[in-house]
């Protein structure tokens, strides 16, 4: 369970980077229906500001983002946080879960 992994347990954060709308959308529903507090970004850069700012519990990280990409985001946030991230693919290529 994700809230195994949080520092504050009274916390729960997710920061969500992905740029299609519709996935986003969906998933935000979904985890603030579950009581998460959801911040939304649709590119890389916008939420490692964040992320630098205000402490996180989770990053849901899509590995395709346009411009700075997931395996990017989780780099930095590697750098300044033991933020939990997760990556998701749509995509069907098996080298994007490899790399990962």
């Amino acid at each position: 369970r994700v809230t195994d992994h949080l520092v504050d347990p009274g916390s729960r954060k997710v920061c969500l980077v992905i740029d299609e709308p519709d996935l986003s959308a969906r998933l935000v529903h979904a985890l603030e229906s579950a009581d998460y507090e959801v911040v939304a970004f649709t590119e890389g850069n916008a939420a490692l500001d964040a992320l630098r700012r205000t402490p996180m519990d989770l990053a849901i990280v899509d590995v395709e983002l346009s411009g700075l990409d997931g395996l990017q985001v989780l780099k930095m946030v590697r750098q300044h946080s033991d933020c939990l991230v997760l990556l998701l693919s749509t995509s069907p290529a098996e080298m994007d879960c490899i790399l990962a």
